[in-house]
């Protein structure tokens, strides 16, 4: 049988060992492994959801509009995009009801286009793949 140190007897790590095959130091091995690339994970998404709401700044910035702090908090930062897109803030309650969403998002990216000087159907972009991210950094760097 295979004697496991206290710490690492539960019931959850009873997946990873399967009928006394696997050593204690492997379970720790592989628990050590899944949160190193959780850890990349966070750290990745942490890394590209600071890159969007610099962008998202620079764009309230160069259309005129000050957007503060709620600029970098996930959620209140669709406040200072629909205030830069000049679209009113009762589209925020159209949100919960899960349909127009996508309707939403991609009218207000087609309004800020215009509103940065670039054409409307522009926005249209977010609907293709990656063409998210190259709309997003294209409406804040651009001239």
């Amino acid at each position: 049988m295979n004697a496991l140190p206290p710490l690492l007897d539960s019931p959850g790590l009873d997946l990873f060992i399967q009928s006394g095959s696997a050593s204690w130091v492997l379970t720790a091995a592989a628990i050590g492994f899944i949160l190193a690339l959780l850890a990349v994970a966070f750290f990745c998404a942490l890394a590209a959801h600071l890159c969007y709401c610099f962008c998202l700044k620079r764009i309230c910035e160069r259309v005129g509009y000050e957007p503060g702090l709620l600029v970098w908090f996930p959620i209140l930062n669709l406040i200072p995009r629909l205030r830069a897109a000049k679209l009113p803030l009762w589209l925020l309650a159209l949100y919960p009801l899960g349909f127009p969403i996508p309707f939403i998002f991609v009218y207000n990216w087609m309004m800020l286009c215009e509103a940065r000087g670039k054409p409307g159907p522009l926005g249209l972009v977010v609907i293709v793949p990656l063409g998210f991210p190259v709309l997003v950094i294209y409406l804040a760097f651009a001239d």
